[in-house]
């Protein structure tokens, strides 16, 4: 049985018992007998009812060791948890606010011989309460056709036990009550999220080879010290890589270098890339796309990311597609054939991928204007108006709101309008005074370089 709903098991044996014990009472209709969920403290009857309450699960230790679905995150998420459950099951029916004692008892004897009589429930019981109703089938439909079986019976508890479980009603009589146990209820596991691929041959064509892996990014990302500081250029080491989206004709761009093991192996290679929000990956195509520089050694992958991808339509022609900021997955997919003529074969495999992000790249900044604003350009392979940026500012560790214009001064402090290459804020700082304030500024969730605007 694979489920999340407890329900749908109470539910089952609910169907069970009001079709059986109406049948046992010769044939009654729907309405003279109730079969209800509640706790049992909680029901008020008027008609015949019974009360089936679900008040422990626990795990089931048989199963614990079941052999799960490959390929599940995390591992144990594709392991079905195996669950009894434990029911208590008492009778109801009061009148004039008085205990009908003997109606109890009756539809109560007629309860214990139900689940004595029924103790396994599959896809195919079916009850007939009386002839008129027909055969009506006790398994709920969401439960129905994957093979599922309750099994039920009932807990040899001596009747001190039972007299425990009403311990909190001190000022009341323990109630008649039986209590069952209903096994095995298994949890539905996560779907795999991989899997394996399908075995076609076995012993032939075999070669010793390993498989490749990806297993990182790293890359170097330069920018300018402020000038008062005198320290010039500077660059730090990235990882996961992060690298800005420059003009291609920008001399002197660091590389992408994506890390792993045995990336030349196999017969044919495609390295491909994948932003976040794209619904598949793209091929880098080297004889389409000479300015990624793209370089294919044994354990590193290198590049120069650019704005733009030029792809394979599909037609025979060439597709432009745009490289917007914001997070990517670089994979490589290994292609191999064994064999020859009609025997050959050919096999595929994903090497994995590994994360970089891809920012704007700050190019410089000018003003005070004469309202005492700043501007804060970027380079403009980069449209920041493009649908679906999201764009942050903050400068000197104070966060700027984004606006669709600049109020007049001083209400546009604290904020930024953007153009398609520019940033124009009201400084919470005085722009007057001589000063370095650090500069942070995210695209889609990746930060360009480390930046100061010197005034």
């Amino acid at each position: 049985m694979a489920t999340l709903d407890l329900s749908l098991v109470t539910l089952t044996l609910r169907n069970l018992l009001h079709a059986n014990v109406r049948r046992l009472l010769g044939g009654v209709p729907p309405d003279m007998l109730q079969v209800t969920t509640m706790p049992p403290e909680q029901v008020e009857a008027g008609t015949p009812t019974l009360n089936l309450h679900l008040y422990a699960v626990r795990e089931d230790p048989h199963f614990r060791n079941a052999v799960g679905l490959a390929g599940a995150v995390p591992p144990i998420a594709g392991q079905p948890m195996a669950l009894r459950l434990y029911y208590i099951l008492t009778p109801h029916m009061t009148v004039s606010e008085q205990f009908d004692a003997e109606t109890q008892q009756r539809v109560m004897g007629m309860a214990l011989k139900t689940f004595h009589d029924h103790p396994v429930i599959s896809d195919t019981l079916a009850v007939a309460p009386n002839p008129v109703e027909g055969p009506l089938t006790v398994m709920e439909p969401a439960l129905a056709g994957d093979g599922n079986r309750i099994e039920v019976s009932l807990r040899p508890m001596e009747p001190e036990e039972a007299v425990n479980f009403w311990a909190a009603e001190d000022q009341r009589t323990a109630r008649l009550s039986a209590f069952y146990e209903v096994r095995t209820v298994l949890m539905e596991p996560e779907q795999p999220a991989s899997a394996r691929g399908t075995v076609f041959d076995v012993g032939i064509y075999a070669r010793v080879s390993a498989a490749a892996r990806i297993t990182g990014s790293r890359a170097v990302l330069p920018f300018e010290m402020p000038a008062q500081t005198g320290f010039g250029a500077r660059e730090i080491a990235v990882t996961p890589a992060r690298a800005t989206l420059r003009a291609p004709a920008t001399p002197g761009r660091p590389r992408v270098r994506v890390s792993g093991h045995n990336l030349t192996s196999g017969d044919a290679r495609a390295v491909r890339i994948r932003a976040f929000s794209w619904d598949a990956a793209e091929v880098i195509d080297p004889a389409l796309n000479p300015d990624w520089a793209l370089a294919l050694e044994t354990n590193e992958i290198s590049f120069v990311p650019q704005a733009e991808l030029r792809v394979d339509d599909g037609a025979g022609g060439v597709a432009v597609r745009a490289i917007r900021p914001g997070g990517h997955e670089i994979g490589l997919d290994v292609t191999s054939w064994r064999g020859q003529g009609t025997a050959r074969l050919e096999a595929r495999s994903d090497a994995g991928t590994a994360v970089i992000g891809l920012a704007p790249h700050i190019t410089g900044f000018s003003g005070p204007d004469g309202n005492g604003r700043l501007r804060l350009n970027v380079d403009p392979v980069v449209d920041l108006l493009a649908p679906g940026t999201s764009v942050t500012l903050s400068v000197s560790g104070e966060i700027y709101a984004a606006v669709p214009a600049l109020p007049a001064p001083p209400a546009d402090r604290g904020l930024f309008r953007l153009t398609a290459a520019s940033l124009r804020f009201g400084p919470l700082f005085d722009a007057a005074q001589p000063g370095a304030h650090p500069v942070r500024l995210s695209v889609n969730g990746v930060e360009a370089q480390p930046f100061w605007v010197e005034v």
